[in-house]
């Protein structure tokens, strides 16, 4: 799987990491979309450092590179055309 949270004033930031889906026990008291992945170290570290939000957006699959690539393509073409 691959997670996604967009962040900043105009959601220009991105954090996006490849992941693995573990099985979960819902726990009560808690959101019922729960659901327990495996991220590399320095992705938990950024998450926890740098947060960009609440939610965080699942995509099937290991999407992560494409991700990058496609805001590094987009991003400086979205502020131009935002003034």
């Amino acid at each position: 799987m691959t997670l996604v949270r967009l962040g900043g004033y105009e959601l220009e930031r991105l954090w996006c990491y490849d992941a693995e889906a573990l099985a979960t026990r819902p726990r009560p008291g808690r959101c019922l979309t729960q659901l327990d992945v495996r991220v590399a170290p320095e992705a938990a570290a950024d998450l926890l450092e740098h947060p960009l939000g609440n939610h965080i957006v699942i995509v099937a699959g290991h999407h992560a590179h494409h991700a990058h690539q496609w805001c590094r393509t987009m991003l400086p073409l979205r502020s131009l055309h935002s003034r």
